[in-house]
């Protein structure tokens, strides 16, 4: 179970909420990707906990099931504002 440091904040991305926990700082996160863009789920402060959520969602029945979800992301933050792909799953 992962345990946020900060009280997550919930917010509407393209009609769909995101949970952010924390802000600044949080060098991990991931992104869900369907046929209106992308939308960032969350971001973590260690690759572990990123890591732990990016597989609880690539099995998650709901995201298998939805059919709009096409993909989810694991991307890595750079302070300069550049990011990096760390893991990509495609759903089915």
């Amino acid at each position: 179970m992962i345990y946020p440091v900060e009280e997550p904040q919930l917010e509407r991305k393209n009609d769909k909420l995101a949970v952010t926990i924390g802000g600044n700082g949080m060098p991990f996160a991931i992104y869900t990707h369907d046929s209106w863009g992308v939308v960032k789920v969350a971001s973590f402060k260690t690759l572990g906990e990123a890591q732990q959520v990016f597989s609880a969602v690539c099995c998650d029945p709901w995201y298998q099931q939805d059919g709009g979800v096409k993909g989810v992301e694991l991307v890595q933050n750079a302070e300069d504002g550049a990011s990096q792909r760390l893991d990509w799953f495609a759903f089915r």
